[in-house]
């Protein structure tokens, strides 16, 4: 089983979640046309056929959103090459207590390991490599209840809140935040 990435890597935790994201003001947005979508890659290692939906997921959830900012998507040339990764980490949480007030027996030493993971969507100049817009989002807010395409879609959704470029556009367009909810 691939240890990145696994249907618990996007379902665990109840934390709150965190959008992080950057722009580049310095690139040319207006140059931007065309785009295409890679994902990380873990090496020679196939990822299981779990993994393997989850990455199709967001690869679809990706392109739909870069439609909607009316980019088209070109696979040999262009403009845009968007990135993707899943970054896990595993955590572990140590309590220690004493139920007894004079310590006369050994305390009870209790521990929880459990992932964190984040989302991360990068855009890059395909030409110059330089960053255009990266953002990422903390996905331990999902229970293990919830349907992975839900997740999926709030996430990178979530996400494209904060690139609030169309294609061939300078200027930002605020109306592009709370899309596609």
């Amino acid at each position: 089983m691939n240890k990145w990435l696994t249907i618990s890597l996007l379902l665990i935790g109840c934390a709150s979640q965190k959008v992080v994201s950057f722009v580049n003001e310095g690139v040319p947005f207006a140059n931007y046309h065309t785009f295409a979508v890679v994902n990380y890659k873990l090496g020679n290692t196939p990822p299981s056929e779990q993994s393997a939906s989850i990455y199709e997921a967001i690869e679809e959830k990706i392109v739909a959103e870069m439609n909607f900012r009316k980019y088209l998507q070109e696979n040999k040339q262009p403009d845009i090459l968007a990135r993707y990764e899943i970054i896990s980490n595993q955590k572990t949480d140590v309590s220690i207590s004493n139920p007894y007030p004079y310590g006369y027996i050994m305390p009870i030493i209790t521990s929880r390991s459990f992932l964190e993971s984040t989302l991360l969507i990068e855009l890059n100049d395909f030409k110059t490599k330089k960053l255009i817009w990266q953002a990422s989002i903390d996905l331990n807010q999902y229970g293990r209840d919830q349907n992975i395409q839900k997740v999926i879609d709030q996430s990178v959704s979530k996400l494209f809140e904060n690139y609030l470029y169309t294609a061939g556009s300078a200027s930002p367009n605020p109306s592009l935040t709370n899309t596609n909810d």
